[in-house]
């Protein structure tokens, strides 16, 4: 009996030990994660994803005559200029994507989920892209995947001079220049390319190791799902379709940690455990 009790205990400490990693230092445990080291399967789930979103039918009038790219600059001054408004705490959802409201958060997660949103607006195939402390978007522009850091004002170019993808960016960071994508300055939001930061290292470029891409219904409501206990559930017991969401994640370099699918890998734990 005593045996057993000092089991179930051994057991009880693994689990938490397990959730703590998990859950409080890793991002998206409840996520069922797709993982890959082929950006071509990072980029069918972005295309898939695109072909599945509702359109909103919003004016874009003013764009309507503009060029590809300038359309992809209007969209970033829009995203910044109603990030540069927000001074609260709620996060956007999407009937509240483009409201102009002082109560919103002002970071670069809620600055790349306007942006996203208004490329698709546009017919953009584009991705949110979770990195290690920044989070960016990458549009397909020109037959390629193009990375625009609307909250830093920021794209890359390669020593060719042409737009690079984040993924090229991260591998051949000193090869790369930065540049504005607007003239417009906000108050409120930095400029990545005037302050010195991106030629400091180590940055969120530099050294950088993660590469999460969530389809967009989960980007839009990961908040809400993140606090339902019965999603979180769902997503621990595998019934991935009432959980908390879904995503891929591209495995760029050799210092990619998995992260996601907290209850796979609590299960697997504990079935290791009991086995030995």
């Amino acid at each position: 009996m005593k045996s057993f009790k000092k089991q179930i205990f051994a057991l009880g400490i693994l689990i938490i030990s397990i959730s703590y990693y998990e859950v409080i230092y890793k991002p998206f445990p409840f996520i069922n994660m797709t993982y890959t080291n082929s950006i071509e399967q990072v980029n069918n789930f972005s295309f898939n994803d695109f072909h599945s979103y509702k359109f909103r039918n919003i004016d874009l009038s003013t764009a309507a005559s503009m060029s590809d790219f300038q359309k992809i600059t209007w969209a970033v001054e829009k995203a910044r200029n109603l990030q540069d408004i927000s001074y609260g705490s709620l996060l956007r959802e999407k009937e509240s994507m483009f409201d102009e409201n002082r109560s919103y958060m002002n970071i670069c997660s809620e600055n790349s989920k306007i942006l996203s949103n208004l490329l698709y607006e546009l017919n953009f195939p584009n991705r949110i892209i979770w990195m290690d402390g920044h989070t960016v978007v990458e549009v397909y522009f020109d037959q390629k995947w193009v990375l625009i850091d609307s909250y830093g004002n920021v794209v890359a170019k390669n020593k060719l001079g042409i737009l690079a993808s984040l993924e090229d960016v991260i591998n051949n960071y000193d090869e790369m220049t930065f540049h504005k994508i607007t003239n417009l300055t906000y108050d409120n939001l930095p400029e990545y390319t005037e302050n010195n930061y991106l030629n400091t290292s180590p940055n969120v470029y530099s050294d950088q190791s993660l590469f999460v891409v969530l389809d967009n219904s989960s980007v839009n409501s990961l908040h809400i799902n993140n606090r339902d206990v019965m999603n979180i559930i769902n997503s621990i017991l595998g019934n991935y379709s009432d959980g908390v969401g879904s995503g891929i994640q591209f495995l760029i370099n050799d210092e990619s940690k998995l992260v996601g699918n907290y209850g796979i890998k609590v299960y697997e734990k504990i079935k290791f455990f009991l086995q030995n």
